[in-house]
């Protein structure tokens, strides 16, 4: 085990890896997951970082997939990175379980990416586009720790309604 630790402290992993518990939505424990997510590991070959994971028996990797990075500007998207993230993934065996949050200034109207969009629609239609592109992520967390502001400056109620639309939206794919 130390000698993995290693490895993966010299992938430049040691600091950014939370090992958790996955549960599927039917309770059954399945496996060992880390979080990370694209700029985690800057400097550091993220194929080396996969291959480490997958020999260390890592099932699952939480990655954010911030709305904010993705479509700054309304209607145009890039997901060069995220497309390699979930290749990567995928290559390795590892399932990916989706974060979503950040809405992007032209969403919400204010500064930073912490605020609820004004406009839900807007919402719907970023959702429809990330999860019809990576059918392979079977898993969608709606935002990171809603309850601390330094994450989110909605409401509680926002809050629901966003992820009330995320279910449902989601849920039509």
């Amino acid at each position: 085990m130390a000698m993995l630790q290693n490895r993966i402290a010299e992938a430049g992993l040691g600091l950014f890896i939370l090992i958790t518990l996955c549960v599927s939505s039917a309770g059954a424990f399945e496996g060992y997951g880390v979080c990370l997510t694209p700029g985690y590991l800057s400097g550091t070959n993220h194929e080396d970082a996969f291959r480490l994971l997958e020999e260390a028996g890592i099932q699952w990797n939480r990655s954010g997939f911030r709305w904010h990075e993705i479509e700054k500007t309304r209607g145009r998207y890039d997901f060069a990175k995220y497309d390699g993230w979930v290749k990567l993934a995928d290559n390795h065996k590892i399932k990916m379980l989706g974060m979503i949050s950040g809405v992007p200034p032209w969403a919400s109207g204010k500064a930073g990416p912490t605020y609820p969009p004004a406009d839900l629609e807007d919402f719907k239609v970023y959702l429809r586009v990330l999860v019809s592109r990576y059918p392979q992520v079977r898993v969608w967390e709606i935002w990171n720790e809603p309850d601390i502001t330094k994450f989110w400056k909605g409401t509680s109620h926002d809050y629901f309604m966003l992820l009330k639309t995320a279910y449902e939206t989601i849920k039509g794919i």
